[in-house]
């Protein structure tokens, strides 16, 4: 389980999970049962908070080797560094291996500072350069992300006696269920120094492939599914994004006046506070901060678009693209 110093959220999942995720939880069965639909990629227009501690660590995949055929294509494959790396990946030497070797590329693009992308048209062709020696040979490897072969979803007001197995068993919709988790939520107990984990009527769903259905049949009951959405993380050390103190490179930071603290000793006023992500006037974790609105639309929009952080990150933060905000999002507008 997380320090509490690195993260402080008072929810989440089953702890006897290695990796965990959290949800906040809001069951409201009135409006989670409607017409089923099982058809098309349309875009999701419904969205529910979840936070994340750690991520869930399946016992499935779509496929160990690759894409499956429930891919149609176009397929993703990512590179890095066969060995941990500082050095920054340049997309031109990926380039240069995979020349005249695979037919279907569409593109390769960086991926973040240590990763490259190579967009295939052919799935075959995708699933071969996962195998591809040269690129070993060259102190790189492939691989494909797992939130590429599997697809999160959310289904609220499910009663707790039904188990896991059960679930995962007998939900029927257009894609294969990998597998169910029962979310719980962490309370303290009163007037003691004690943690109860308490489980919720909501669970999470890992559906194979990068389709992310809009509701499931579960005893001839349909029931919409909600986009899983990670909590917006933040370092307590140097009090940026997408980042926890314990793999933090920055140095520490006051949360108060946002100054670098170079004794334990430190002190500031507290009168007037000074965010170190915008330089406004409020705390470093203040939720009113613009930056921190920001990291919550990244989140957003990889829940919706099934995009890397990287991915995400380049459109919100993309001066020339169109302003992104919470209004795109109905359901987490209402809520907010």
């Amino acid at each position: 389980m997380p320090n509490e110093d690195e993260d402080t959220t008072m929810h989440w999942l089953n702890p006897s999970l290695k990796r965990g995720s959290e949800y906040r939880d809001n069951d409201d069965d009135g409006n989670e049962h409607k017409k089923l639909n099982f058809g098309g990629r349309d875009n999701l227009t419904q969205f529910t908070p979840i936070s994340q501690t750690q991520k869930p660590k399946a016992t499935h995949t779509s496929s160990d080797i690759g894409y499956s055929d429930v891919y149609k294509g176009p397929c993703s494959i990512w590179v890095k560094h066969s060995t941990p790396s500082d050095k920054p990946l340049n997309i031109y030497h990926i380039g240069k291996i995979v020349t005249n070797r695979y037919k279907s590329i569409i593109e390769i693009k960086k991926d973040g500072r240590s990763k490259g992308l190579i967009l295939f048209q052919n799935r075959q062709e995708a699933n071969a350069s996962l195998k591809d020696d040269q690129f070993m040979a060259h102190g790189l490897c492939t691989f494909i992300p797992e939130f590429k072969k599997t697809r999160k979803g959310v289904l609220k007001g499910i009663p707790t006696d039904l188990k896991e197995a059960e679930l995962t068993q007998d939900i029927i919709c257009g894609t294969k269920v990998c597998q169910v988790t029962r979310i719980n939520k962490k309370c303290k107990v009163p007037d003691k120094d004690e943690i109860q984990w308490i489980p919720t009527t909501s669970v999470l769903v890992y559906f194979e492939g990068d389709f992310l259905p809009k509701e499931i049949s579960l005893f001839h009951v349909i029931t919409k599914v909600s986009p899983y959405v990670k909590r917006t993380t933040q370092c307590l050390k140097c009090f940026k994004f997408a980042h926890i103190a314990k793999f933090c490179r920055g140095k520490q930071r006051c949360g108060i006046c946002g100054d670098l603290q170079q004794t334990k000793d430190h002190e500031c006023d507290g009168i007037t506070p000074r965010c170190a992500n915008c330089q406004g006037s409020h705390k470093s974790t203040s939720k009113d901060c613009p930056i921190f609105k920001k990291y919550e639309l990244i989140n957003m929009k990889m829940a919706y678009e099934n995009l890397s952080y990287f991915e995400a990150k380049k459109l919100v933060f993309n001066k020339s693209s169109p302003v992104l905000t919470k209004e795109a999002f109905p359901e987490h507008s209402k809520r907010t």
